[in-house]
């Protein structure tokens, strides 16, 4: 009987904070790491991941006025995959099937992130709040794999469970080494104003984006001494995916938002309006979001308020959504990026009670 069983599981938890007059400090770590034999599936081997994690948050009073905080995480995802064999029958009662491979090699993925964020805030009236923040953020991922297959199909006899008429034998070979750096650093101030009935929020902000992608994979399949596909001048390959991106672009974003309450005899009016902009160097395309709702709270005894909104949308793609492949005449596969890819757009119009 196949099993799926943890040969080691373990996780490490641990926190430390403090706080003072003008200075607070919070910081906490995770490490986990398991191995298992995958048993219950078609393919069995040693899978072996592990995972680490770092958060902290601190905050500083310089003055009665001023004040800050910075935000920190580290991440990082580790994977060892390291398949055995992988056993598939399938078929009719009249024609049975059974697939087996033997794998030799591994595969092993790095995922691992940085983020920093420090905010400076300065309130110079109880009603207004300034503020400049500054962050970096960081990602790195590394996929990494060499393995290879020797297979056999066969006929399976299932009223003596054995094999019988090897109906083809072959190999393959699966090979990548693509690694995907992305950095983004963004500078954006914000602001917050209340008087009487009105709150207004606004913020503006500059972001550069860094991207260096290498992706270099292929597959070679060999089928009954025969490369496939079949070229009797040279061989080729079944499948194969490079690139080699070096992208540097910026954008601008901005918003205002303002909410008003008009207190009545029967309840309470809240009407909120807003707009959002984003500019992306990379396609050259501007997008403005407008919405508007309003609310209305009536004094009874139960609680119960009626709401509409309306508004547009966009989503602006980020670097995985401008890529595409590109297949040339002998087969070769390039990922290039298409800057005709645009923003995904979302109306919506809302009511309910």
């Amino acid at each position: 009987m196949k099993v799926h069983s943890p040969l080691v599981y373990w996780e490490l938890l641990a926190y430390l904070g403090s706080a003072s007059k003008n200075f607070t400090q919070v910081h906490g770590i995770r490490y986990k790491t398991s191995s298992y034999l995958l048993g219950t599936l078609d393919t069995q081997g040693e899978y072996s991941p592990s995972f680490v994690d770092y958060q902290t948050y601190m905050t500083f009073k310089f003055s009665d006025k001023w004040n800050g905080s910075f935000l920190g995480n580290f991440s990082q995802n580790y994977y060892r995959f390291t398949p055995v064999e992988r056993e598939t029958s399938f078929g009719t009662l009249q024609m049975n099937r059974n697939f087996k491979v033997f794998f030799e090699g591994m595969e092993k993925d790095i995922f691992r992130t940085y983020f920093g964020a420090f905010t400076v805030n300065y309130q110079p009236h109880k009603n207004l709040k300034l503020s400049v923040m500054t962050s970096t953020y960081n990602t790195n991922e590394q996929e990494t794999y060499d393995i290879t297959g020797q297979y056999w199909l066969s006929d399976l006899d299932i009223n003596n469970t054995g094999y019988t008429n090897n109906q083809g034998v072959g190999t393959y070979h699966e090979h990548a080494r693509n690694r995907l750096s992305a950095t983004v650093i963004n500078l954006s101030h914000l602001g917050e104003f209340k008087y009487a009935n009105h709150h207004m929020q606004w913020g503006v902000g500059i972001q550069q984006e860094i991207i260096l992608d290498r992706i270099r994979e292929w597959e070679f399949r060999d089928s009954a001494g025969y490369s496939l596909p079949y070229n009797p001048e040279k061989v080729e390959l079944i499948y194969n995916l490079s690139a080699k991106t070096n992208l540097s672009t910026t954008r601008f974003t901005g918003y205002f938002e303002e909410t008003y309450k008009i207190p009545s005899a029967t309840g309470l009016w809240t009407f909120n309006g807003g707009v959002r902009f984003n500019y992306w160097s990379f396609n050259k395309e501007w997008l403005v979001s407008p919405r508007i709702s309003g609310s209305y709270f009536p004094d009874w005894d139960v609680d119960v308020n009626f709401r509409m909104a309306a508004g547009l949308y966009h989503q602006a793609p980020f670097y995985k959504e401008i890529r595409t492949e590109v297949t040339d005449n002998d087969g070769n596969t390039t990922m290039v990026l298409n800057p005709k890819h645009t923003s995904t757009t979302l109306i919506t119009l809302v009511t309910w009670c």
